[in-house]
């Protein structure tokens, strides 16, 4: 029988957590990926939000809520917070650090919710190439894209 000291469990516990992989949970979440990585992220699950509310589920319908408040869903602020609430949620790695930028980068989405939806770039495009510069365009890469 192999006896472990008691004070070098917390060293057993570590190595076994490098194991090739067996990624928990907790690592999953808590991972830390490239800026890049971070924020298309971020955009890939604002965008499956965009897809989950694409048919708006209000009480009366659609028609009822827009006709009532003037405005479309597809462009309002009561579909942005569904979008918003379950954002991050459905990432496979680096869910703190969505949740993290999404505290971060709070205004800019709603800047880009607001544009004309006809016309506004993609989000990728404007918050991870134009605004927070971590991203290249499509199909350019390297330091310098």
């Amino acid at each position: 029988m192999l006896l472990v000291p008691l004070a070098l469990l917390p060293c057993l516990a570590l190595v076994s957590s490098l194991e090739p992989g067996k990624e928990t949970k907790d690592s999953k979440t808590n991972a830390r990926l490239p800026p890049c990585g971070a924020c298309t992220n971020l955009v890939t699950s604002f965008e499956a939000g965009m897809e989950r509310t694409k048919r708006g589920k209000l009480g009366g319908g659609d028609a009822a809520w827009e006709e009532k408040s003037g405005q479309k869903y597809a462009t309002s602020e009561v579909r942005l917070a569904e979008i918003t609430e379950q954002l991050c949620k459905d990432v496979t790695r680096g869910e703190t650090q969505c949740h993290h930028h999404h505290g971060e980068w709070e205004e800019l989405i709603e800047e880009w919710w607001a544009m004309d939806m006809e016309t506004r770039p993609s989000m990728r495009q404007w918050l991870c190439v134009d605004k927070q510069k971590v991203c290249c365009e499509t199909n350019h890469f390297g330091a310098d894209c």
